[in-house]
């Protein structure tokens, strides 16, 4: 639809041209000439230059001039101005010879104040700028519009690329936590099997989200919301020794965001608040918040107490380097992030402008 709509524009800039050459050649040589003679003339002069027009874009562009042939095609091109002088004095036969008469008579003043030229010379030297200017705008014209498609083109591509990055950046959403939660099904089946059905069907959300709805570019901020809170749900079953608190504030659910674009950072959360002495409570506070079309963000999880100096360095692993380039990607200065480290916690708050 969209290179239908192109192609017609471009067909009628190319008519609107021609047309246009066209009535300025029938006024001149209506000048000369009865009008109807005039217009037969000038349109078999516009068709000539028209043919020639479209002989350099299809062909002696395409094969010679975009291929180097630099030398070939100046031949091509003054063999074209030359030949054009013949038909155009071929053309003159047809018509009366009242054209010769009256542009004779025109230069009459100028021969008289010294100027020796014969309105054979005028006209031919008329034609061969013309020719040229034909040439020249043909020429421009075409490399414009080649320069064009190699953008669109170009573009088309960098897109496709940048969906497969993507992609390829939500399949790196942890796999090893959905085999996790597939090997301790059973288990949880023979501890808490009242339970069991809420776990196969928070499981079966999740998958098919991660699978389906994952594929889409935006998805309601709802449904992100509530696979964060179904992660949530099986990391406290892995872990209960861990607190999560998630306050959440969305007046317009239907809100939509890129999906698994928040889940990264939970991970992150989980993954660096764990603390093999057991010595500090586990702590994770989740705030997400809306106003309007802006998403506010924030997640906070507590320090190991024997953590490394460098936090920051620590926690920039691949969960946030995904995250930072899909918000690059996905919404160039449409975002502001920052982190780091306070009190005992990492924080992390983003700020998101969801509308389109």
């Amino acid at each position: 639809m969209e290179k239908a709509t192109q192609n017609t524009k471009r067909v009628t800039i190319e008519i609107i041209f021609w047309l246009l050459l066209l009535g300025s050649n029938f006024s001149f040589l209506n000048q000369f000439m009865e009008w109807h003679q005039a217009l037969i003339r000038a349109s078999v002069v516009v068709a000539l230059y028209a043919s020639f027009a479209y002989f350099n874009m299809l062909l002696l562009i395409p094969h010679f001039l975009n291929r180097k042939g630099f030398v070939w095609y100046g031949l091509i091109v003054v063999s074209f101005v030359l030949i054009m002088q013949y038909l155009l004095g071929a053309s003159d036969l047809l018509f009366s010879s009242n054209f010769s008469l009256e542009f004779h008579s025109v230069r009459n003043s100028d021969m008289e104040s010294g100027i020796v030229k014969t309105d054979e010379q005028i006209k031919s030297f008329i034609a061969i700028i013309i020719s040229l200017l034909i040439v020249l705008i043909s020429t421009s014209y075409k490399l414009i519009l080649d320069s064009i498609a190699r953008q669109k083109a170009k573009h088309k591509l960098e897109k496709q690329k940048m969906e497969a990055e993507m992609n390829m950046l939500k399949n790196q959403i942890n796999p090893h936590f959905f085999l996790n939660a597939l090997n301790g099904l059973y288990a949880y089946s023979r501890l808490s099997p009242q339970k069991t059905g809420e776990y196969i069907t928070r499981l079966s959300d999740m998958l098919r989200y991660s699978t389906y709805a994952a594929k889409q570019p935006s998805v309601a901020i709802k449904q992100e919301i509530d696979y964060i809170k179904d992660y949530i749900y099986f990391q406290q079953i892995k872990d209960d020794d861990i607190a999560v608190e998630v306050n959440e504030d969305i007046p317009n659910e239907n809100l939509l965001i890129e999906p698994l674009l928040l889940i990264p950072i939970i991970e992150n959360a989980f993954k660096h608040s764990y603390d093999e002495s057991n010595v500090k409570e586990r702590t994770i506070i989740i705030d997400i918040h809306q106003k309007e079309s802006t998403l506010f963000f924030e997640c906070k999880n507590s320090l190991p107490e024997n953590r490394i100096s460098d936090t920051k360095s620590k926690y920039s692993g691949i969960g946030l380097e995904n995250i930072m380039l899909r918000l690059e990607t996905k919404y160039k200065e449409r975002h502001h992030i920052q982190y780091g480290e306070e009190n005992g916690f990492f924080n992390l708050s983003l700020k998101l402008n969801l509308d389109e």
